[in-house]
């Protein structure tokens, strides 16, 4: 995995949605292959679903602050490699497979997809997710997540589809 792959992994598991995208009865209409995704993280000043500074030393507690501020409102650009598999069987974060999780894909059309997931336990909290695909070769995500400690984490990406071809991105 590349490490932009990794870094789109991981953005994508903090806001709770993991891509490639589709809903269950009507598959986003968006072309497989390389996308560029710009991926901005707003965490409205606390700490994301899942991360508990709690009990942790003040060192490192600061350290993981320091980290979150300075991703928060930059753009992040990455490429990531979407299968058709992918497009069609629609993926959620791994949250998703958590037996604590309840998926709910609340809208589906081949231009827009909405999804509600309540969680419990360790990533206790709600997490909604709007996927606009205008077009094969666009898309915009906005997922909102909360956790049980009321902090929240906003992820808007903006893709677009580079070609067919997804080369060592895989």
């Amino acid at each position: 995995m590349t490490r932009a792959s990794r870094f789109l992994a991981s953005t994508l598991l903090l806001a709770g949605v993991a891509l490639p995208l589709s809903a269950q009865k009507s598959p986003l209409n968006i072309k497989p292959g390389l996308w560029e995704m710009s991926i901005q993280l707003d965490m409205a000043g606390a700490m994301p679903p899942g991360i508990d500074t709690s009990k942790m030393p003040p060192e490192q507690k600061a350290k993981i602050e320091a980290l979150m501020k300075a991703q928060q409102n930059t753009p992040h650009i990455v490429k990531s490699c979407v299968t058709q598999e992918e497009i069609d069987n629609y993926r959620v974060n791994e949250a998703g497979n958590d037996a604590s999780c309840k998926t709910t894909v609340t809208k589906s059309s081949p231009t827009l997809v909405e999804i509600a997931q309540t969680c419990g336990g360790p990533a206790a909290g709600t997490r909604e997710t709007r996927i606009e695909a205008p077009t094969p070769t666009a898309m915009k995500v906005v997922s909102k997540a909360t956790s049980g400690r009321g902090a929240g984490t906003t992820v808007n990406m903006n893709g677009k589809w580079l070609g067919a071809d997804c080369g060592d991105t895989k």
